[in-house]
């Protein structure tokens, strides 16, 4: 199975996620990390990182227009969300999220990742990620 988290925030916050990264390449096999700049491609082939991806490099943001359908984005994206069997998304857009559920062939996650939430939680950064996939009543993706 092969999962691709996308993850646009900084150094520190995509460290925080990844024992959740780690979590994933342990139960269900390799995962691609999206991110910003250079930083996926530092963490490919250490540790659970399979493969790196820059997020300017993709073209993601046809998923922030609302509605969209596989016939309506580029083939470029559609080939690239098709090798996936799991699609799991840090991005804070509601609309980004109803699009990949919509697009994607296999199952899609979310993780909240908004400071006041984790703050909310009472729970480490960490913790508050992880447990969004692998304690929710749906967890993904074993």
């Amino acid at each position: 199975m092969l999962t691709a988290v996308i993850h646009p925030g900084a150094i520190g916050d995509l460290v925080l996620a990844l024992p959740l990264v780690q979590t994933l390449a342990r139960t269900s096999g390799p995962v691609e990390l999206v991110a910003a700049g250079d930083r996926a491609a530092a963490l490919a082939r250490r540790g659970a990182v399979s493969a790196g991806w820059c997020i300017d490099g993709l073209p993601l943001a046809e998923l922030f227009v609302p509605g969209r359908t596989t016939a309506e984005i580029s083939l470029r994206l559609a080939e690239w969300l098709d090798r996936f069997d799991c699609v799991v998304s840090a991005y804070p857009s509601e609309t980004f999220t109803a699009n990949l559920r919509r697009i994607c062939r296999g199952r899609v996650g979310a993780v909240n990742v908004q400071p006041a939430a984790i703050e909310a939680s009472g729970l480490h950064a960490s913790d508050f990620i992880h447990r969004q996939m692998f304690d929710s009543p749906t967890p993904l993706p074993h």
